[in-house]
C-alpha cells in the first residue's frame, strides 16, 4: 500500500539507497521480478522547499530506516527529469 506522505508523480526528488552486498532480504522486486534498492521519494509538504532543505530532511528520515545500516550510499535524483543530483556517502 502506497504510503500518502509520499507521491512517486509529484515528488521533487527520488532517493535511492544503494545496499552493500549481502542484503538482498532489504530490496523489493520490481514487476519484472527483479531485485531493486530501496527507493524513497520526498514528502510532498516539503516539494515547494529548496533542494538541499529537501536532502538533509530525508537524510534525516532515512537514517531511521533498517536500509540505511546497511547502506554504501544514497543517490538522489531529479524525480522530473530523472536526472542525477547529488550521492551521500557513509
Amino acid at each position: 500500500m502506497p504510503n500518502p506522505q509520499f507521491n512517486k508523480q509529484t515528488s521533487k526528488l527520488k532517493f535511492v539507497i544503494m545496499l552493500k552486498h549481502g542484503n538482498n532480504h532489504l530490496k523489493s522486486k520490481n514487476n519484472l521480478g527483479k531485485l531493486v534498492n530501496p527507493t524513497f521519494y520526498n514528502f510532498d509538504s516539503i516539494n515547494h522547499k529548496p533542494t538541499d532543505y529537501i536532502i538533509k530532511k530525508m537524510i534525516n528520515f532515512l537514517k531511521h530506516k533498517p536500509a540505511y545500516k546497511n547502506a554504501n550510499c544514497i543517490m538522489i535524483y531529479d524525480n522530473i527529469d530523472n536526472i542525477f543530483i547529488s550521492r551521500v556517502n557513509f
